[in-house]
């Protein structure tokens, strides 16, 4: 019994000397769906499915503002923003996140836009600071036809 109670010991005193450091990430998948139309006008022309939301417009662009998380009490990064979507044409499709302090003010932001070939894709967006105290939103330009698929941010 002193043997096996060793070895434990020995065991986990082992793992916990030989494992690296490591930073809490906390990554959450959020399906398109949950993205709302930002105008009436993006109302409109938006249809949401179950997991995705789609322009149906022939001709007009919508924004869309997509929910956040914020859920690590003291976390001030996004190291990771991946935005998948399918878009018809080459028209730009655009998104931009935003980090803001407790009061609204204090911005941080990073965006991106695609105005290559038509096709499903991932849009990784640059990193950002954020605030212990503060919110997060995400939102997206659809042009005509696009799907908006799914958004991940990672936390930390």
């Amino acid at each position: 019994m002193n043997l096996k109670l060793s070895l434990s010991l020995l065991t986990l005193a082992t793992l916990a000397l030989t494992s690296s450091t490591s930073f809490a990430v906390d990554g959450k998948v959020y399906p398109g769906s949950n993205c709302l139309p930002y105008s009436s006008s993006s109302a409109d022309i938006l249809e949401r499915f179950a997991q995705y939301v789609e322009n149906t417009a022939p001709s007009n662009s919508a924004l869309v503002i997509c929910p956040i998380t914020k859920d690590i009490v003291g976390g001030t990064f996004l190291s990771y923003i991946r935005i998948s979507y399918t878009k018809v044409s080459s028209t730009g499709f655009y998104c931009a996140i935003y980090a803001r302090n407790a009061t609204g003010g204090g911005t941080h932001t990073s965006s991106k836009w695609d105005f290559d070939f038509a096709g499903t894709k991932n849009m990784v967006l640059p990193d950002i600071p954020g605030y212990s105290s503060g919110s997060y939103s995400l939102y997206c330009i659809l042009p005509p036809g696009a799907q908006l698929h799914s958004y991940r941010i990672d936390e930390q």
